[in-house]
Formats: C-alpha cells, structure tokens, sequence
C-alpha cells in the first residue's frame, strides 16, 4: 500500500512538473524562410510571422559562412518578419536561420535556407532611372533630365522612348544617348501636343527596367487681351486690360506699344497695367498690346486714340478727370461734327466749349455723349436750333468766335 501510494505522489509531480516545463517552453519554428540575392552584397529575408499561442513576441536572425563554419547571430529579439542583409561579399554563400522569442526564451530554429550573392563578373541588369522630369521650353520643343540608375555594372548608356498621343505605345526616339546623359531635348514637336516620355539604362548585359514616364505639353500662342483701356496724363498714357481667356498653356508676359512711335513696353504676365511716357501732349497715339508665351506672339488688340495732356489744378467732378488749360483757339472749321466722329478738329471744338464752361472734360478727339451735350448748351447760349452737332450755322458761329 505505501508503494502504491509513493508511486502516485511521484506519478503526479512528473506529470505536472513536465506539464510546466511543456508550457513554459513551447512555441513553433517561423515557417518559409526565404532568402533573395539582390546584387553583389545584398540578400533579402523573409519568415511568416508566428500567430498561434504562445504568440512570438520578438525573432532572432542567425547566419553562417561559410556553411557548416558555425551561425552567428545578425540580431536579437526584433519583431519584424524581414531583414535586407548588405555589406555582404560579392560570390560569397550564406546560410541563414530564424527562431522565435516569447517571455520564456527563444524557441526551436527553423530550417536553413542559402543564398549566394552575385559575383563580381555577374550578368546584372542596370536599375531603373528616377526623377524623370519633363519641361517645354518652346512651342516644338520639350526637355527631359532624369536621375542615373544606380548600378554595380557599369552603364553604357540610356535608352530614351516617347508616346504621343497616349495609349499608342512608347516607341525608341534615341536608342542610346550614351552613359553620361542625364538630359535630351526632343526638337520639331507640334504646338499643343502632349508628350510622354520613358528613360531605360543600359549595361553591357542589356537593358533594365524603365524610368516612371512623365510627360509635357507644347504651348500654342495665347489669346487676344481682353478690354484694354487708356487714360490720359501730362506726356504720358496709362494702359489697363485684363488676361486673355486661353493662355496658350502658359503665358509669359505682355508687349504694350504704340502705333506712332517705335518704342515697346514689356511687362509680365502678373501684371496687367501699363505707362507709356515721352509722348507729346495733344498728339493722338493708338495704344496696342498682345500677350506672348514660348510659342510666341497672340493677336493685337488696339484701344482708341487718346492724347496725353498737360494737366491743370482743379478736378473734374463729372468723370474724375483733370481739365486741361485751354488757350483761345484760331482753328477754323470747315467739316460737319457728329457724335461718333473722332478727328483732330473735334479736339478743337472741344477746347472752346471747355474755355467757354460748357464741357467739363478734357480734349479727347471723340464725339461722345458729353460733347454733344456740350453743344446744345454752346448752341442755346448762342441761339441756335440745339440740335447737338456742328452744321452751317454753329460752325460759322465757332469761326466767328462767338
């Protein structure tokens, strides 16, 4: 009876002494080690990661060379399931293994894998070129500029590929801009074409992968300038407009002159007003402008004749103008004036009627609404029929002074 008993106790303490042991101890091998060549002094690792109880907590990495010479350890307890293994030596075999951590230790090793970096003499294809980029510097040309392929075979040089327009297929523009081009100007492109452009290495092995494409579209001339207004100062005009409403695929600036003159304004594209100076007070100038990209020059747009004038103290309330000072006028006139007539003698017909008071203004060489108005009131003041424009009888009274 005392055996039996003795025996039990000692049955017990085994089996629960090794349960504990059992679960303090167990956890599983990482599965599906690989190990990848990458070039002369790369190898890259990958495991699964262990996800039943007892869940690994951390992976120590293991490698051997030459094999059969012993593992070392690369790193402990990391918690990652891959590992890029560089600064190997080229042709060179490695053996590597994986084992699990948790709280308890570290666990069963898997099974070894091996891989041999490339040799010195390897057939390795060049890398891909990077930061390919892609500019218009004119209506018919684009520029591209990439980043070298970074290799440990030397690059004989770079193929270059376009696509225009999309979808139908890269084809060869240069096949080999040799080992130190890093940029190419592609030359007699269309107007208003987009482009698409690929950049391949090359070794004496052959030809690597292709660079990210970028693309660039060749400008067209932009469009007319849109409400182009001139005001009048002392020897000088002053232009306003607004941007055309096509640009060309980018604009560069504006060109402002005048048709009497040979003298040109450039200005940029922000900016959208414009002074003329050294002209002549009471000379009519027609004002132009076009805007002007990489593709060239838009249409002109012209503004009516102004003339800049000298001017004096008091503002003028009706149009925020400043009148000009008037001397008395010996112009004679000769030809009927209407509203619409825009001609040198209604600049003189003007200057009386601001002498006399009865235009508020300044000499424009335009018929207008104010000028006729003006008319009228000279026209009463003088008992003539108001009918707002010069004929016979007003003109006789204009020549006569009155």
């Amino acid at each position: 009876m005392k055996k039996l008993i003795v025996i039990g106790f000692l049955g017990l303490f085994v089996f629960f002494a090794f349960g504990a042991m059992r679960a303090s101890a167990f956890i599983y091998a990482p599965c599906c080690l690989s190990a990848a060549t990458i070039s002369q002094t790369e190898i890259d690792l990958s495991w699964v990661a262990i996800s039943a109880d007892p869940v690994a907590t951390g992976y120590t990495l293991e490698r051997e060379s030459p094999v059969g010479g012993g593992f070392a350890q690369v790193f402990s307890n990391s918690n990652v399931t891959s590992y890029k293994d560089t600064s190997l030596s080229p042709g060179v075999t490695y053996n590597y293994r994986v084992s699990a951590v948790n709280a308890d230790g570290v666990g069963p090793a898997s099974t070894a894998v091996a891989a041999t970096t490339n040799s010195a003499g390897a057939r390795t294809l060049p890398g891909r070129p990077s930061d390919l980029k892609a500019i218009a510097s004119s209506a018919s040309a684009i520029t591209i500029s990439w980043t070298a392929a970074a290799d440990t075979v030397s690059i004989t040089g770079y193929r270059i590929e376009r696509e225009a327009p999309y979808g139908s297929g890269f084809v060869t523009l240069v096949a080999n801009a040799g080992s130190s081009a890093a940029s190419y100007t592609d030359n007699n492109l269309s107007p208003g074409v987009t482009y698409n452009y690929r950049v391949t290495a090359i070794n004496q092995y052959g030809i690597g992968l292709p660079s990210i494409p970028a693309d660039a579209t060749t400008p067209t001339k932009p469009d007319i300038p849109k409400n182009l207004k001139v005001s009048q100062g002392d020897g000088k005009l002053f232009a306003t407009w607004e941007r055309p409403l096509f640009l060309g695929g980018g604009l560069t600036g504006y060109i402002i002159a005048t048709l009497e003159t040979t003298s040109t304004i450039y200005v940029s594209s922000t900016e959208l007003s414009a002074t003329i100076d050294g002209l002549n007070n009471g000379t009519f100038y027609t004002v132009s402008i076009k805007a002007y990209n990489l593709a060239g020059e838009g249409p002109v747009l012209l503004a009516s004749p102004a003339a800049p004038i000298k001017s004096a103290a008091v503002a003028d309330p009706e149009i925020g103008h400043v009148p000009a000072i008037i001397s008395p006028s010996t112009y004679k006139f000769t030809t009927p004036l209407y509203r619409g007539v825009r001609n040198s003698a209604v600049v003189e017909l003007q200057k009386i009627l601001i002498a006399k008071s009865f235009l508020v203004s300044e000499p424009t060489g335009y018929f207008g609404a104010l000028t006729e108005a003006a008319v009228r009131k000279y026209q009463e003041a003088n008992g003539i029929t108001q009918t707002g424009t010069v004929g016979p009888i007003t003109r006789a009274a204009l020549n006569a002074g009155r």
